[in-house]
């Protein structure tokens, strides 16, 4: 058997709302709402511009574009980025989702809470195998 890392495909990838990006911030919260999505992501003409997380919807006005509030979507993961890279690209773009792409296809969005999760679980099979291993020698 194959000692494999996880990477993305082991995770829950899930749907995010698109808005445009000329809609209100009042708008897209009933977007958000209603999906009980904790990111939303912006577009202009079919391009995915950024990502708002819930938090930042609720402390914007109202009346502004979602676009001002949007953090700008430098990178995306795919289905083969390790859980490691990433935590790491989650945490240096300070966002709690980024998207999953293959090539222009957008799969979902991944949350950082679930990378995390999975990780977790990965040390702790790795503690118990080390510990079966020690046991056994």
């Amino acid at each position: 058997m194959r000692d494999r890392r996880s990477d993305i495909t082991d995770l829950p990838i899930q749907p995010a709302p698109i808005v445009p990006a000329h809609l209100t911030v009042d708008a897209a919260r009933k977007v958000a709402a209603l999906r009980h999505a904790g990111v939303v992501l912006v577009e202009s003409g079919g391009r995915l511009l950024g990502l708002v997380e819930a938090r930042r919807l609720a402390d914007a006005p109202a009346s502004a574009e979602v676009l001002t509030v949007a953090r700008p979507i430098d990178l995306g993961l795919r289905p083969t980025t390790s859980l490691q890279r990433a935590r790491e690209l989650l945490l240096r773009a300070r966002l709690t989702a980024l998207p999953v792409v293959v090539g222009a296809f957008l799969l979902g969005v991944v949350h950082l809470a679930d990378v995390e999760r999975a990780l977790r679980g990965e040390r702790a099979v790795d503690a118990a195998r080390a510990d079966a291993t020690r046991a056994v020698a």
